[in-house]
């Protein structure tokens, strides 16, 4: 028996070292709910895991861009909602004055009527915003929005551009209803305004319906991406707590094999003194 060197108590050592590290290593799985806690773990997996990070929380951005997009959107209906229903009321106007039942001061009343209101219509479209932005100012710039995570004109951005409502707002208000020819005039006027704003708040709404589906894709692509990472990269408790359960038992009676190991060159020894 070799007393000086005791080879059986280092390989004991080595083995209680080595189940040691597998039940830290699960135990850090299970508290840390991360099968792989660190790169060395699964280099491969880990690489995959983080990519797969990076464009999940992409797509939660671009979920809000949409979502943003979708209330801009809506500020804009709106607005183009109360020109209609104020260009409704001016051709009501500019028929009630195209007859010759009014006499002169009633059309001087009801141009009153109508010259404020196609002030306003200007006004109300004017300072039409989302968070400073002008959405019908007619420019005829694009309102670009990002609802995608890659850095592609086609698929990942969707454009707005209504600039045709302003150009008929300003046809409007320069007519009147002074005259019965006049109001025949701001009739055909006000036709073309409720024709413009009908075609651009089909264009907003068809738009509107569009993001949605990008949201709802979006959504889909990020539940079905996080459940393809979370395969790679999560713990699987069941797994990791049966395995630390049983290195805990290898822990154990690593513990009593290295104990045993030290006892024979003990007792040596003590028949050396």
């Amino acid at each position: 028996m070799r007393v000086g060197t005791n080879v059986t108590s280092q390989l004991a050592k080595r083995m209680l070292g080595n189940v040691n590290d597998r039940h830290m290593s699960e135990t850090r799985k299970l508290s840390g709910a991360k099968r792989i806690y660190e790169a060395a773990v699964d280099p491969a997996g880990s690489a995959i895991a983080l990519k797969m990070t990076a464009q999940n929380r992409s797509n939660l951005q671009a979920q809000r861009n949409s979502n943003d997009s979708y209330s801009m959107l809506e500020i804009a209906d709106a607005t183009m909602g109360t020109m209609h229903d104020i260009a409704i009321r001016l051709k009501e106007l500019s028929i009630q004055m195209a007859s010759d039942t009014y006499a002169p001061s009633e059309r001087r009343n009801a141009d009153r009527e109508f010259q404020q209101l196609t002030s306003e219509m200007i006004r109300v479209q004017e300072n039409a915003q989302y968070n400073g932005t002008r959405l019908l100012d007619g420019t005829g710039r694009d309102l670009e929005m990002q609802v995608g995570i890659r850095n592609d004109a086609k698929n990942d951005r969707v454009r707005y551009n209504i600039s045709e409502i302003m150009t008929s707002n300003r046809h409007l208000s320069a007519h009147s209803v002074n005259t019965k020819e006049s109001a025949r005039n701001a009739m055909q006027a006000a036709d073309d305004m409720i024709e413009k704003i009908s075609h651009s708040r089909s264009k907003v709404g068809s738009t509107m319906k569009r993001i949605e589906s990008t949201t709802t894709n979006l959504q889909i692509n990020y539940e079905n991406s996080e459940s393809a990472r979370s395969k790679i990269e999560d713990t699987d408790f069941g797994e990791s707590a049966a395995k630390k359960a049983l290195e805990s038992i290898k822990m154990e009676s690593a513990t009593a094999f290295l104990a045993q190991a030290n006892v024979g060159p003990s007792a040596v020894a003590k028949l050396l003194d």
